[in-house]
């Protein structure tokens, strides 16, 4: 039988399936998928990811490097970040922005300079400009790229640390003019015990993943064991792939699955605010917590047992304590999504914004315990990842057509890299590298709670936008968010 009758048929039996990092996935009702229909999806796995692949995006992409440096359109989440990024709307005035700073006791600064210019040759994102016409152009060439250094050797310990400060402070909130190359910052800093890598860059041409990937590249490039060449596909195929498949049937569904949900959706949380709030400054303060990899482990497998992702029980921890500030039980929340359409064999490799993003409507109504609520959560949010083609960003273009602006702002949002296994991101970011400080900033949003693995363990952080809230508020709000995280590890969160 073809596979696109047998996938069929399993469709009309209830069987959802669909691809998560190359792997096969599904979701039946029970009993559905017998031993022999098992047996028969993993002799035949690669021709259904092909099949998925083809019914959910089209036909996969070919590179076009003979337009490599032709314009092309922004994604909808970075035209939401441009726009956003403007004084002129509440809660803008900041870019989508990510600082990271790493301690390398054994880095070399030459070295990471050369290394950072080989990465800039090789992804052409690196050399990307975005008008405020709302295109985006690689450029052909750009100068070498001089990373700033700072020598702070022989320093007394406070003064040493007020220099780095400064520095944070000078790198963590940029808002660069978009036209202008380059959209990153890379500074390094020589103390008495180690060399600090501070790597600022603005999310409009480098999402979480491709973050990784230039991470790991550049650590083996610094270490002389870089072997790959680069990925032929570049962002802009990808884009303009991305943007045929919703010429197709398979968007239209999602569409319509959105537009007979938006009037439904509750608000926002409605959360204690200051007076003068939509004018807070815009600046960003991190509130984090960490499991260690025992803590992580446990987690997993306590999240296994009860029939949940690891991600779906974090998920849920933040809806119960915004539930708890939240003025109603029922609210939405923004999810920031890692979403690389599997389009060609490359896209991985390929560094640009592939990130997307969706609503997620919460009632903690739905439910007598923590774990019935998430497994309500988990559903939910499974059904609305089955319609991810029409993004949360034309959702709430919709929802500011019908209820008005006011109603479109979601701006306490949940982010989750961690993967479905729990253990594939095991890798700390930077290899041989200690992360000793980190802040994003995003537009219109008041609070980011963000959930990644690190070297083994879980890294769960809040970025909070400062004046939104009245003193204290958020301080207590993390402490009950963390709690409930090492109550998931090690206690009785049930």
């Amino acid at each position: 039988m073809r596979v696109e009758e047998y996938v069929a048929q399993l469709t009309a039996l209830g069987v959802t399936l669909y691809e998560e990092s190359g792997r096969l996935g599904y979701r039946a009702p029970r009993g559905t998928l017998t031993p022999e229909r098992l047996a028969w999806l993993r002799e035949h796995k690669e021709p259904v990811l092909a099949h998925l692949r083809e019914r959910d995006t089209g036909p996969a992409l070919a590179p076009d490097p003979a337009a490599d440096h032709e314009p092309f359109p922004l994604t909808d989440v970075q035209s939401a970040y441009l726009l956003g990024r403007s004084a002129a709307f509440d809660y803008g005035g900041v870019a989508c922005h990510g600082y990271l700073e790493f301690a390398l006791p054994d880095g070399d600064a030459d070295g990471i300079e050369d290394a950072w210019n080989t990465l800039i040759r090789r992804h052409p994102m690196l050399r990307a400009v975005i008008s405020a016409e709302g295109h985006q152009r690689v450029l052909p060439a750009v100068p070498r790229y001089s990373v700033r250094r700072h020598d702070l050797t022989g320093l007394a310990a406070a003064d040493e640390r007020r220099a780095v400060q400064e520095i944070r402070d000078r790198m963590s909130h940029q808002v660069r003019q978009t036209d202008q190359w380059p959209l990153f910052e890379v500074r390094t800093t020589r103390t008495d015990r180690t060399l600090l890598l501070h790597l600022a860059i603005d999310l409009l041409i480098c999402d979480y993943s491709s973050m990784r990937v230039l991470l790991a590249e550049l650590h083996a490039l610094c270490e002389g064991t870089a072997a790959a060449d680069a990925p032929e596909l570049t962002f802009r195929d990808y884009v303009l792939a991305a943007r045929g498949a919703r010429d197709g049937v398979r968007y239209q569904r999602d569409r319509d699955y959105w537009w007979a949900r938006i009037d439904s959706l509750p608000p926002a949380p409605d959360l204690p605010l200051r007076t003068d709030a939509p004018t807070a400054p815009p600046r960003f303060r991190r509130h984090g917590t960490r499991l260690t990899p025992p803590q992580w482990t446990e987690l997993n497998r306590r999240a296994a047992a009860a029939g949940v992702t690891a991600s779906g029980a974090l998920l849920q921890s933040f809806a119960e304590v915004v539930g708890r500030w939240s003025a109603k039980p029922a609210f939405t929340l923004g999810l920031t999504l890692q979403n690389r359409l599997p389009l060609h064999d490359q896209v991985d490799r390929v560094i640009g914004d592939f990130s997307s993003t969706s609503l997620l409507a919460v009632d903690l109504a739905e439910g007598a315990t923590l774990i019935d609520r998430t497994r309500v959560v988990q559903a939910r949010s499974w059904d609305d990842m089955d319609h991810r083609l029409c993004s949360g960003v034309e959702v709430l273009r919709e929802i500011a057509r019908r209820r008005g602006r006011a109603e479109a702002l979601m701006p306490v949002t949940f982010t989750s890299t961690v993967s479905g296994s729990g253990r594939e991101e095991a890798r700390p970011l930077l290899p041989g590298g200690e992360l000793v400080h980190g802040i994003s900033q995003t537009p219109q949003v008041w609070i980011d709670c963000q959930v990644m693995e690190d070297g083994g363990g879980l890294q769960a952080h809040w970025d909070v936008r400062e004046g939104v809230f009245p003193d204290g508020v958020v301080e207590d709000m993390f402490s009950a968010f963390a709690e409930l995280v090492r109550e998931l590890a090690v206690g009785d969160a049930g």
